[in-house]
Order: structure tokens, then C-alpha cells, then sequence
């Protein structure tokens, strides 16, 4: 099946012209969108794939019409081309059953994946320099966290501090003892104020109970 796809740009682009080089080139269906940022929908790029089986080829009348961006086009491209879909682009006269331009767009793939592999790795790296763990900026600043840990060793119970920083009571619970996103915290305030006292402390979560406390840092 010969299937057509014209993304309009309007005022960029005609849409009359497009569909007439797609009909020319024998297609039996054309789907339209009108699609000019990534927060546009494109219902009709949907029904495309849909209707497009192993064996089938697809026809645009220029690459940049499979998307709004070059990574936006390279994994269209991927896409199809796992789908064992022919893409066939009339103005640039390429067609991806051409061993070399699938080795080239295979190339840009791996190529897309290690940048973004990098930039993944880079993130987390600036964070965790910044006292974070995995990426995920804390709900509670370094000086919150310490203000909490003070208010919870004078008796205050975590469902009142998760209340009165409006965070959830896992958030707070976690930064009182230096769990997940927070263990880094409580390992630099041992590191400056030397191991923490133990107490008994009341606890107003899930009605008034009383919960041994565990040194700071130490998980159950």
C-alpha cells in the first residue's frame, strides 16, 4: 500500500501542491495534518502508521514533513523503517530502500542515542554535585531540611512538619532521616556535628502514635 503525509506549515508550506506530487506518485491515501510546533497534534501522522504494513512505502514531499525537528525526522525514520516501511521523499529523490541511506540513518539513530545518553549522564552528574541523587530536584532546600530535623528531635511529629512545609509525609519522613534524595544531608551534618542522639519521639501520623527514633540516616 502506497500511503501519502503532508504536515501544513500554512503559510510555509502549500498543501495543494503537496498533494498533487503525492497523487502523482500513485499514492491511494493521503493523511493531512496541520502541525507547525511539537505541542500541535497530529491525528492524522497517527492514522498513518496505522494504516502503513510491512512492504508498504510511505510518501512526503520533502523530509522535514515527518517532523518539527531533525530528531523529530530521524525517528520517524527509525520507526518505519523497523515497521519495514519504504519512506519515499519526492523533492530530495531519496527512498530508504537504498542500503546506503538506511546505514546513514541508522548512523544518525545511534548517533541521536549517545548524545542523549551523555546529556542524561551530565544532568546527573551536576546534580549529585549539587547534593542530589538521581537527577530529581529535592522538595526541601538543604536549610529546610535541617530546620526539620531540629523541629522533629524537639518533639514535633512528621505528619505536623510534612503539614507545615507542604510536602508529602514520605518527603518529610525522608529528609528527617536522610533517605533516597536526602542521605547526603544527613551524612554532612554527622560529618560536622558528630553522631546524633537517640529519643523517644511522638509521632501524629495515621492517629497519635508512639514511634521508637532511630539514629538520623539509619532506614528501618
Amino acid at each position: 500500500m502506497v500511503v501519502g503525509y503532508i504536515r501544513d506549515t500554512s503559510p510555509y508550506t502549500s498543501v495543494e501542491k503537496q498533494r498533487q506530487a503525492l497523487l502523482d506518485a500513485g499514492c491511494e491515501v493521503i493523511y493531512t495534518d496541520t502541525a507547525a510546533t511539537r505541542r500541535d497534534p497530529r491525528p492524522g501522522w497517527h492514522k498513518c502508521l496505522d494504516a502503513l504494513t510491512s512492504g508498504g512505502t510511505l510518501v512526503v514531499y520533502r523530509l522535514d514533513r515527518l517532523g518539527v525537528s531533525l530528531n523529530e525526522v530521524v525517528a520517524a525514520l527509525h520507526l518505519l523503517m523497523l515497521k519495514d516501511v519504504e519512506v519515499l521523499s519526492l523533492e530530495e529523490g531519496l527512498s530508504t530502500v537504498n542500503p546506503h541511506i538506511q546505514n546513514a540513518f541508522r548512523a544518525l539513530v545511534q548517533c541521536e542515542d549517545t548524545l542523549r545518553s551523555e546529556r542524561s549522564q551530565r544532568s546527573l552528574d551536576n546534580a549529585r554535585k549539587e547534593g542530589q541523587v538521581g537527577g530529581r530536584r529535592p522538595a526541601l532546600s538543604a536549610e529546610e531540611v535541617q530546620t526539620a530535623r531540629e523541629r522533629y528531635r524537639e518533639g514535633i511529629g512528621l505528619k505536623e512538619l510534612s503539614r507545615r512545609y507542604g510536602v508529602a509525609y514520605n518527603t518529610i519522613k525522608a529528609a528527617v532521616r536522610g533517605q533516597g534524595i536526602y542521605e547526603q544531608n544527613v551524612r554532612e551534618a554527622h560529618n560536622v556535628a558528630g553522631k546524633e542522639t537517640t529519643s523517644n519521639v511522638k509521632e501524629s501520623h495515621a492517629g497519635n502514635t508512639t514511634e521508637p527514633r532511630r539514629p538520623l540516616g539509619e532506614s528501618k
